[in-house]
């Protein structure tokens, strides 16, 4: 098993998603540069981008047996990580849900530093 996936269900993914992942967002910082930071946070860990609206930014990713899918989105005075990640066979069929909490860390953990620092970029 891929370290840092937990592969128990539906309900973990629910589990998940009713408390999931967030960071803050720093007082006065701008919509646009908000979504810069997030996508800045995507790409450099090398999801694809799929959807982007004003509140969310999707994405995706195909990494050793995981078909991670994330949303990530501006939720009052923070952007909150949601997962409906899957295991996934060699072919591509979904193996059922996936809860890659090493990937959603990393992407928490980029995505605060992204916006800290996000005010000091034009």
């Amino acid at each position: 098993m891929f370290v840092g996936c937990n592969t128990g269900g539906v309900s973990e993914n629910e589990d998940y998603n009713n408390t999931p992942l967030g960071v803050i967002i720093p007082q006065g910082l701008e919509a646009e540069k908000i979504k810069s930071a997030i996508s800045r946070t995507l790409i450099n860990r090398e999801w694809k981008i799929t959807n982007v609206s004003n509140e969310q930014v999707e994405a995706e990713l195909i990494h050793r047996g995981y078909h991670g899918k994330v949303i990530l989105k501006v939720s009052g005075e923070q952007v909150k990580i949601f997962n409906y990640s899957e295991k996934i066979n060699s072919k591509g069929k979904s193996l059922g849900p996936a809860v890659p909490m090493g990937w959603l860390k990393n992407l928490n953990a980029d995505l605060s530093h992204q916006l800290s620092t996000a005010q000091y970029q034009n």
